[in-house]
């Protein structure tokens, strides 16, 4: 048995080092900039004046989302130039509505461009079951759909900036982060066991193959055959570490 590293067995560990550390960096980096997440993209959070407004990039173009008050009301005005725009308005009528299920839960009105999209009772704190929000004016609930946009050529065709949309960002949107902890650890601890994998290669040939054939020797197209997968799994490596970083948690 080989008892010396070969370079390429060096250049594997040193790439497998490499990406641990430069991931780990670029995690914790990117975990700093919070933003709102929004279909496939993390939109920055801004204050300008009297105004929240929350800005990126959606299917490759500029978006904008501007919140504000006017009297008691919440204006959420979203912006794609050449592509949509939606003027919304969040109101809170007087009164309650009595659900199905005996609860009272206030009532509300939510408007894009001049239009009543939903008009009944809404549930800011359902029990256990996140749809269970909306409910017509006679308390029945209201299961409210969002309508996503399609992978086709153009995906602004079927974007709809829908009543559930309209309403988070009336509130207090959630923030969240591009970069996931579970993701790298996940990969670091794969990247571990390809690194044991690289040293002691001759000795896990020798465990695999002792107990079937005396005296067991790798042949060279066992050591070409080792090169190959090396190369091929730092790529998914670095591919998989690539994907972590930009996941949004």
């Amino acid at each position: 048995m080989n008892t010396r590293l070969e370079a390429y067995q060096k250049i594997t560990l040193c790439v497998l080092a490499a990406m641990a550390v430069i991931f780990a960096l670029w995690t914790a980096v990117s975990r700093t900039h919070k933003g709102v997440a929004f279909y496939d993209t993390l939109l920055t959070i801004s204050e300008e004046g009297d105004q929240t407004v929350y800005s990126g990039k959606l299917f490759g173009d500029a978006v904008t989302i501007t919140c504000a008050e006017e009297s008691g009301a919440k204006l959420v005005d979203f912006s794609a130039p050449g592509h949509y725009r939606a003027d919304c308005r969040v109101e809170y009528p007087q009164g309650t509505i009595t659900t199905e299920y005996g609860k009272r839960v206030p009532r509300i009105r939510i408007l894009r461009n001049d239009e009543v999209l939903f008009s009944g009772g809404y549930d800011p704190e359902p029990d256990g079951n996140q749809y269970m929000r909306f409910y017509k004016a006679d308390g029945t609930w209201e299961p409210l759909i969002s309508v996503g946009a399609s992978g086709g050529s153009d995906p602004w065709y079927y974007f709809s900036f829908d009543a559930q949309d309209i309403l988070r960002f009336a509130g207090e949107p959630a923030t969240s982060v591009r970069g996931s902890w579970i993701w790298y650890f996940v990969l670091l601890f794969g990247s571990l066991i390809m690194a044991l994998e690289t040293v002691f290669r001759d000795e896990i040939f020798y465990l695999s193959h002792f107990l079937h054939v005396r005296d067991p020797e790798p042949t060279e197209y066992f050591y070409a055959a080792h090169k190959v997968g090396s190369v091929i799994a730092v790529i998914f490596l670095l591919v998989c570490y690539i994907k972590g970083v930009f996941t949004i948690v």
